[in-house]
C-alpha cells in the first residue's frame, strides 16, 4: 500500500506538467493566443530562434495566480503574435528567493 501512495504522489506532478500546451504565438492571433491562455489557465509559448546559433526560447504564461504555481506570480508584458507585435498575456516571473532549478 505504500508503494502505490508512493508512485501515485509520484506520477500527480508530472501529469500536470506534460498536460500545459506548448504553443507558438507567431502562428496565433492575439484574441486567439488570449483566449487559449484563459481557457487553459496556463500554456508554454515557444519562440522559435532569430539565429541557427540561439537556443529556442520556452516560457510560462498564465491566466492568474493560480496558473504560475507557488513559486511564481503572473507579470504583465507582451509578446509578438501574427497579427499583434505587443499582444498584452501575464508572464510568470519567479518569486525572489525561489529557482528554476
Amino acid at each position: 500500500m505504500r508503494k502505490i501512495l508512493l508512485c501515485a504522489a509520484l506520477v500527480v506532478p508530472v501529469s500536470d506538467a506534460c498536460a500545459i500546451e506548448r504553443i507558438r504565438p507567431a502562428a496565433m492571433s492575439c484574441p486567439a493566443l488570449q483566449r487559449v491562455i484563459e481557457n487553459q489557465g496556463a500554456v508554454i509559448l515557444r519562440f522559435s530562434p532569430t539565429s541557427r546559433a540561439a537556443p529556442t526560447v520556452y516560457d510560462r504564461y498564465s491566466s492568474g495566480d493560480a496558473g504560475c504555481g507557488a513559486e511564481a506570480y503572473p507579470a504583465a508584458t507582451t509578446v509578438p503574435t501574427r497579427d499583434d507585435p505587443d499582444c498584452a498575456v501575464m508572464l510568470c516571473r519567479t518569486k525572489r528567493g525561489h529557482s528554476n532549478r
